[in-house]
């Protein structure tokens, strides 16, 4: 789960996050 929701974070961060809403990979999205 973790590597799918990575793999497509990085290409659609809005839709994802929306989706997912994952907390713990807000800290390491932010860049």
């Amino acid at each position: 789960m973790l590597g799918s929701v990575l793999s497509p974070k990085e290409t659609d961060d809005t839709e994802n996050r929306d989706r997912y809403e994952p907390k713990p990979f807000e800290k390491f999205r932010v860049p």
